[in-house]
């Protein structure tokens, strides 16, 4: 109940110092406790009878739980093995007041819920999140695609963004320093981008925004422009924005080409360079 809307933002700071009150309780036999290895409660809680709960008089807790008119508080512990991760409690029970049977029956059932919910935020996280950068992956990124293909999206952006260089990173000073790349890359695109970027290969990466205005995306693009030197990573970008999307994956293959046609002006670019290196290594060397 100390969870609920109505009791305030500092009834679970309290909760939690309740919280490891009451382990200490439940893990001494004299308090009438538990017994570690088996986890059986024999006993209840009240926080208010002085015989047992002495040292809460006076204390904020006490003051708390007095506010909030709990005379008297039946709770289980909540184990995970041996540990001990919570408690489960009624405020001011009618009846069997003393009686810990209920709670103890299901107690089993809460823990096994909350172990199952956490399992299943760790295979969400394996689905659809890219373990190396921690942006989604390209499962996410065909959802987003399949549902794009449903709907119609009013003010989208979109950005197709492709490592240079990946491969002779990886050739020349190792996989570790390639993943580094990789990660430098996220870095600069969660820096403007959060939660919006996908990794749909090894040195490819998706974004997509929406709703978002012509302006504000094309700004954005620049700010990532910016991020990726910043954190010192060569890319070719292109992007393409549009008011209203009918067919996602058509409107990203028109961000996939323009960020090869950047690509071969990088590489156009790089030409002259190379080859203005040869012609002099050529003189050094006729010499």
């Amino acid at each position: 109940s100390w969870c609920a809307g109505i009791v305030g933002a500092c009834m679970g700071q309290g909760a939690r110092r309740f919280v490891r009150r009451a382990m200490h309780c439940w893990n001494t036999p004299e308090s009438g406790g538990t017994d570690a290895c088996t986890g059986k409660f024999s006993g209840t809680l009240n926080p208010f009878r002085e015989a047992q709960w002495r040292f809460l008089k006076g204390t904020e807790l006490y003051a708390m739980m007095q506010q909030q008119n709990v005379q008297r508080l039946l709770a289980v512990p909540l184990r995970r093995e041996t540990r001990i991760i919570g408690f489960l409690g009624v405020d001011n029970p009618r009846e069997h007041s003393h009686d810990p049977t209920l709670l103890s029956s299901i107690q089993f059932f809460v823990t096994n819920s909350l172990e199952q919910k956490k399992v299943q935020e760790k295979l969400y996280r394996l689905s659809y999140r890219d373990t190396l950068t921690g942006l989604d992956n390209r499962n996410r990124y065909m959802e987003l695609l399949e549902a794009g293909k449903e709907n119609a999206l009013k003010q989208v952006g979109g950005i197709y963004m492709d490592l240079n260089g990946l491969k002779l990173c990886n050739d020349c000073f190792g996989h570790a320093a390639g993943d580094a790349l990789i990660c430098r890359a996220a870095d600069a695109l969660n820096d403007v981008f959060p939660g919006e970027a996908c990794r749909i290969g090894g040195d490819e990466f998706v974004v997509i925004c929406c709703p978002v205005t012509q302006e504000k995306f094309e700004q954005q693009v620049e700010a990532l422009r910016a991020a990726l030197v910043r954190h010192q990573v060569d890319a070719a970008i292109g992007s393409f924005w549009q008011s209203l999307v009918e067919n996602l994956p058509a409107f990203l293959r028109e961000a996939d080409d323009r960020m090869y046609r950047e690509k071969e002006r990088q590489k156009r670019a790089a030409r002259p360079s190379v080859q203005a290196n040869r012609s002099g290594y050529n003189k050094t060397y006729n010499k």
